[in-house]
C-alpha cells in the first residue's frame, strides 16, 4: 500500500462527524501518519505503523489490527470505496477524485474513481455525507489541497 498523504484537521474532523452521524453510511476514518488525530469519541481505535483506524465497526477494527500487511484493496474495503487505488490505475484513463464535502467545508469522503465506477463512487460519497455536497476533482488538485 502506498503511504497516504497527511490530511488537514478540518477534513479529519468532518470524517469523524460522518462516522458519528447515524444517517451516514461511513463507519471508519483512516488517519495517515502526520495527520492530526482527534479523540476517539468512543470508537474502536487501532494503531499500526501505517496509521490509525477509528471505527464504529468491531469487525473492521479486528481486520485492520490483525492483517500482517495493508493493501489498497483492504483499505478500500475498510473505507467502503467501490474500488481501490490500484484498481483505478489498472482501469486506465484519467482517474477522478470524488469528494463528499461536509457542511463545515471539510472533506468527509474522498476516493479515486475510474470512469467505469464513477457513479458508484458518487453514490458512496452521498451515502457517507448525507447533508453534504459531492464534488469531482483531479488527483493532482486533491493532493495539492492536502499539502496546504
Amino acid at each position: 500500500m502506498q503511504r497516504s498523504a497527511p490530511e488537514p484537521a478540518r477534513d479529519i474532523a468532518a470524517q469523524l462527524q460522518a462516522v458519528l452521524d447515524p444517517r451516514s453510511a461511513k463507519d471508519a476514518v483512516f488517519i495517515a501518519p502526520g495527520s492530526p488525530e482527534p479523540p476517539s469519541a468512543g470508537l474502536h481505535r487501532v494503531e499500526r505503523d501505517d496509521g490509525v483506524l477509528l471505527t464504529s465497526n468491531p469487525v473492521k477494527a479486528k481486520v485492520f489490527d490483525e492483517l500482517p500487511e495493508l493493501t489498497d484493496e483492504t483499505m478500500a474495503l475498510l473505507l467502503d470505496y467501490p474500488e481501490s487505488k490500484s484498481e483505478v490505475l489498472r482501469e486506465g484513463g484519467i482517474p477522478v477524485v470524488v469528494q463528499g464535502v461536509a457542511p463545515s467545508g471539510g472533506i468527509a469522503f474522498e476516493a479515486a474513481a475510474s470512469e467505469r465506477w464513477l457513479q458508484h463512487t458518487i453514490e458512496a460519497a452521498r451515502l457517507a455525507v448525507p447533508d453534504g455536497d459531492v464534488r469531482l476533482t483531479t488527483l493532482e488538485d486533491a493532493l495539492a489541497k492536502r499539502q496546504r
